[in-house]
């Protein structure tokens, strides 16, 4: 005949160890659930790491071009400012030529020569 202590002991074995494994089985389904959130941070960190620097890199080529454009506009306006200060000089040059041929008569009034040089 089984006494006390042994029937306790039998009981026990048939209540506790399934209760047992089912703790340790949901302590690896937490332990795997959490290596999956930690995969998950780790690959959605990695993706915006790369997202951001993508980002970074389309807004430099964006920016960069928009300064080529920039560049090149104001190298046209300095080309057309240059082309009108030569032409401005050629004039001057040929003002001074027809002056220096006319002489005395073509000289007109020092008045307007010098407020038109203000």
């Amino acid at each position: 005949m089984l006494d006390k202590n042994r029937i306790i002991a039998i009981t026990s074995k048939l209540i506790f160890v399934p209760i047992l494994k089912f703790l340790i089985f949901i302590s690896y389904s937490f332990l795997s659930l959490f290596n999956s959130f930690v995969s998950l941070q780790t690959y959605y960190r990695q993706n915006t790491t790369r997202s951001l620097q993508l980002l970074i890199r389309y807004f430099l080529a964006f920016y960069i071009t928009k300064a080529n454009e920039s560049s090149k506009k104001i190298i046209e306006a300095s080309k057309l400012i240059d082309s009108i200060s030569s032409q401005t000089i050629l004039l001057s040059l040929n003002a001074t030529l027809e002056a220096a041929r006319a002489g005395e008569v073509g000289r007109g009034d020092d008045r307007s020569l010098k407020f038109s040089f203000l």
